[in-house]
């Protein structure tokens, strides 16, 4: 009876050093994966592909054929970002222009109004 207490409570005991070290464990991982996400510069990602980690800028196109994993190449990447930029500096000088030309018949109708 004595021997079968001695060893409830060593189970216990096993049961709850398992416990403090898988704890400890996952704590030391969630520390790593934090510490290893501020390594990562601004404007880049971490993309996790499979088992393969690859740091890449964010809007960076990828194709997986097979086994195998096709990053776009970096004259390619830069030359579609200038085109998008353009794209969206032409589409905010047509809005601007809109804009000024309201500001003008906005100004010109209280002109009128405080002429009257």
């Amino acid at each position: 009876m004595r021997q079968r207490k001695i060893l409830l409570l060593t189970m216990k005991n096993s049961n709850l050093l398992i416990l403090v070290l898988v704890l400890i464990f996952l704590g030391f991982t969630i520390r790593a994966q934090a510490e290893f996400e501020e390594l990562v510069p601004p404007g880049m990602e971490l993309r996790v592909i499979g088992q393969t980690s690859i740091l890449l800028p964010k809007d960076a196109e990828i194709q997986e054929k097979g086994g195998l994993i096709i990053v776009e190449q970096i004259d390619k990447y830069v030359a579609r970002t200038i085109s998008e930029m353009r794209q969206q500096i032409s589409e905010l000088k047509a809005q601007q222009e809109k804009l000024i030309k309201e500001v003008e018949q906005l100004k010109a109708e209280s002109a009128n109004k405080n002429n009257i």
